[in-house]
């Protein structure tokens, strides 16, 4: 990552930090946080997800979580089942994003930096392994809105389970530079 603009220095597993690391951590969700010093390790070991940490020369900037998962024909639009209506649709779960809390309010942008890194991320994986969509669930309508702004698009029946085509991600991330 050599931009100027990205408050980390790298992107690494979870599984390659000093584990006391992660106590520094806190988003200001007790529900993330908790998830994150209790969970995060052990769920991927499990091979559940893999967590990936944004580090910063003072420690953990922000993590977020990727998944295979799939998306049921039922939650999605005519036109992006492809008429592909019996099967289920594969995808990355983008489980879990955070910022920490004093750099979300330091003005950089952490959160919108980190959700291209990882919709870069879960494109490359889908490019690997297939993939349509990146899916999310976005924990209020707020947030909803937000990753809206950033091109996921909302599933038929839930304003905050949202996917973002693969398709889609080459034009959204090119004029950014991140592909």
């Amino acid at each position: 990552m050599g931009d100027a603009r990205v408050p980390w220095n790298k992107i690494v597993t979870v599984e390659d930090i000093d584990p006391s690391l992660l106590d520094s951590f806190s988003c200001g969700n007790e529900q993330m946080d908790n998830w994150f010093l209790t969970k995060a390790l052990s769920w991927c070991y499990l091979g559940f997800c893999q967590v990936y940490i944004a580090l910063g020369s003072d420690g953990i900037v922000g993590f977020f979580s990727l998944s295979p998962t799939s998306v049921r024909p039922v939650e999605l639009t005519r036109s992006q089942r492809h008429g592909k209506n019996s099967m289920e649709h594969p995808g990355i779960l983008l489980g879990r994003i955070a910022v920490r809390e004093d750099v979300q309010k330091s003005g950089q942008r952490a959160g919108s930096l980190l959700l291209d890194e990882a919709i870069r991320r879960a494109f490359s994986i889908g490019k690997l392994i297939g993939g349509r969509f990146i899916l999310l669930d976005a924990k209020t309508p707020e947030l909803a809105k937000w990753y809206s702004r950033h091109g996921f698009l909302a599933l038929k029946d839930s304003e905050c389970r949202m996917i973002l085509p693969m398709k889609d991600v080459p034009s959204l991330l090119g004029e950014s530079g991140l592909l």
